[in-house]
């Protein structure tokens, strides 16, 4: 392949480079809880995850520097026993300059899929959180389990719960209070939500959107 040269392991890389980045061992730090994730076959790659948190839910971290040539590489994690409801994949995509970068698509709970968060005050083209059965903890922190990049927004901003097909929010005594259908819905107090109700924090408009599964 020209303009490439391969390693004892098989692998294909870049003639400017001295060593095949696959077989180096790479590590990312995130915060406190590590997962290992390791390369198919005998590539012998290692990459550790970080700061995984208790449920970061549809979260995707890009983590490679596009000197990787491969293409169509499934990893798994090899995840800690103290967590087992946690699963991460990682595959290497190709990128608009040819290289490649390594992505963790995240991990889910072991919960069913209620509903969505849609905002377009982050991104225009659309942003969206999943909803799961049970708590769902959103804020700014990282181990929250839907976490926003917005500054006004407490580290734990509120809580959406979905228990006996209903969905209710309640607001976790944030600075900037939480906003449902233009109403303050004030502090420690529980109020109840439908689809396409509108929901302020901090500077974020959300969408509330259902799967419809109350209904079945």
């Amino acid at each position: 392949m020209k303009g490439f040269k391969k390693c004892p392991n098989g692998h294909f890389y870049k003639n400017d480079l001295t060593q095949c980045p696959h077989c180096q061992r790479e590590e990312v730090a995130f915060g406190n809880d590590t997962a290992t994730v390791t390369g198919g076959g005998n590539d012998g790659v290692t990459k550790v995850f970080t700061g995984l948190g208790n449920d970061d839910s549809g979260k995707t971290v890009i983590i490679g520097d596009g000197k990787n040539p491969s293409k169509g590489i499934s990893r798994k994690a090899n995840i800690p026993t103290n967590n087992p409801t946690v699963f991460i994949d990682t595959e290497v995509r190709e990128d608009t300059e040819g290289g490649s970068v390594v992505v963790a698509k995240g991990h889910r709970p072991n919960r069913r899929l209620v509903g969505w968060l849609v905002t377009y005050s982050i991104d225009p083209l659309g942003i969206d959180y999943k909803i799961y059965e049970g708590r769902n903890v959103i804020g700014r922190n990282i181990d929250c389990n839907i976490t926003v990049d917005d500054e006004t927004m407490s580290g734990e901003h509120a809580i959406i719960l979905y228990r006996n097909k209903e969905y209710m929010i309640e607001d976790s005594m944030s600075s900037a209070g939480t906003v449902v259908n233009l109403k303050d819905i004030g502090v420690r107090k529980v109020v109840k939500l439908q689809d396409g109700d509108i929901i302020q924090m901090g500077e974020t408009m959300f969408c509330f959107k259902t799967t419809g599964i109350e209904n079945t």
